[in-house]
């Protein structure tokens, strides 16, 4: 089947490459499609491949390993790509480095130095085979087979349920690339996404989930906002784009704390979120206190410790101090539990990329951050931004700052491979599968 076909349209760059590289059609393999689709569903599964050492590598990351000669040959084609795997490279050597020399007054796990360098490996490695598996399947195609990986895993995790803590478990985040991706097919496109996503804000607020409620919500109204009617031909700034969304979001900050705080999105989310006010003087420093943490502890020591070290009781004094500025009471487990009872753990994968791997992690958290923010912009300024890539960008913008690496890392792989820019001259603003069926104004010409 040629890559230009009906098949193949809903990623505009993958028709326009085929024909300028080659200058014939360019014909799909079976088998290679066949391991895409294998590929997407083993790097949504998360399955590790057993305990001690062998549970820090997942059958996934196996996956992304074997096939590096593929999706290696297809790097050169989209921007950044391989800064993003040379930064990823450097920074894993960084952890390994730091921990080494953190040595004469620290404690190295090796079990836990083996499961942050692998975790960050797969998630640059399975982004690398997301970009390989644009050169076939939409955008659309990649979030289904991935969503049901990501399904698959939950269901193994016996998170597979309507609950609050399966919901906060990773079923929204299955549910959310899934059934956007569902909808990202659908003849009305606009309509089924606005639908799918007023029922995630739905059960977000109704299973006490304020983080995913902000998303989704965040990703509606930039899904509402793309159906206006165009005012002017011409282009505008990607940058002057990523400024209006940087308002929108703080405005459903605002939105979203008036509402808790009056109670419409539950007595038990206002008694929280008023409390976490009164004592932070924020909802966000309230209910992340652990960026107190992370700050005392890059000032103490800049350079970060290292993939592996543990924390030692100076550190975790520094740690404490920075809590109780934010009249935070750190004497009560889950510091010395959570944060440092193994790992140290700073509830931010920027905090957490930082501290396992220096200033190269916190360059790849720099160029992530660069990456998801374009994208989403980008999306937005040419109208091809569906639901799918739109969620997953606000997702990760807050993952950077408000959650572990750990839990981060399935929704960032995705990402990262969806929003690399292809170098397709006039189209290499396009993302996220745009079809001329959905988008009769963009063409692959």
């Amino acid at each position: 089947m040629q890559i230009g076909s009906t098949r193949a349209m809903g990623d505009p760059v993958s028709a326009v490459r085929a024909s300028n590289d080659s200058g014939t059609p360019a014909v799909g393999s079976w088998t290679e499609g066949l391991i895409m689709r294998g590929g997407l569903l083993a790097l949504g599964a998360w399955y590790k491949l057993g305990v001690g050492l062998a549970a820090s590598v997942t059958l996934g990351d196996v996956v992304a390993m074997l096939t590096i000669p593929l999706w290696l040959s297809v790097l050169h084609r989209y921007q950044g790509a391989r800064l993003l795997l040379g930064l990823g490279v450097l920074a894993a050597v960084s952890g390994l480095a730091l921990a080494d020399a953190a040595r004469p007054d620290h404690i190295v796990s090796l079990g836990i130095s083996a499961l942050a360098v692998m975790l960050l490996v797969g998630v640059i490695f399975g982004a690398c085979f997301v970009v390989w598996a644009r050169e076939r399947l939409t955008f659309a195609q990649i979030g289904i087979w991935y969503g049901l990986g990501l399904i698959a895993g939950c269901a193994s995790q016996h998170s597979l349920t309507l609950t609050t803590a399966g919901w906060k478990g990773g079923l929204a985040v299955a549910a959310g690339v899934f059934g956007l991706a569902v909808a990202g097919r659908a003849r009305w496109r606009g309509t089924a996404e606005i639908a799918v996503l007023v029922m995630l804000a739905g059960l977000s607020s109704t299973l006490d989930s304020r983080s995913y409620f902000a998303t989704f919500l965040l990703t509606l109204m930039v899904i509402i906002w793309q159906l206006r009617p165009r005012v002017l031909s011409r282009r505008g700034s990607w940058i002057w784009t990523a400024v209006f969304m940087g308002g929108l979001s703080i405005g459903i900050y605002q939105l979203g704390s008036a509402l808790l705080v009056n109670g419409y999105l539950g007595r038990a989310a206002q008694a929280r979120s008023i409390q976490q006010i009164d004592t932070a003087g924020s909802l966000i420093l309230g209910g992340r206190p652990e960026l107190g943490a992370s700050g005392a502890l890059f000032m103490h020591r800049p350079t970060g410790f290292g993939a592996g070290v543990i924390a030692n009781a100076h550190d975790v004094a520094v740690a404490k101090a920075g809590l109780v500025k934010l009249n935070y009471e750190p004497n009560n487990g889950y510091v010395d539990r959570f944060m440092f009872g193994g790992q140290i753990e700073l509830h931010s994968t920027m905090g957490d990329l930082w501290a396992n791997f220096g200033i190269a992690g916190l360059a790849v958290c720099t160029f992530i951050a660069f990456l998801v923010v374009r994208g989403l912009a980008q999306s937005v300024v040419v109208r091809s931004g569906g639901a799918l890539l739109v969620f997953l960008c606000w997702y990760t913008i807050w993952n950077l700052l408000f959650s572990p690496f750990l839990s981060a890392a399935p929704s960032m792989l995705l990402v990262l491979g969806l929003v690399l820019t292809a170098r397709t001259g006039a189209h290499r603003s396009a993302l996220l599968g745009a079809t001329r069926r959905h988008r009769p104004g963009l063409t692959a010409t």
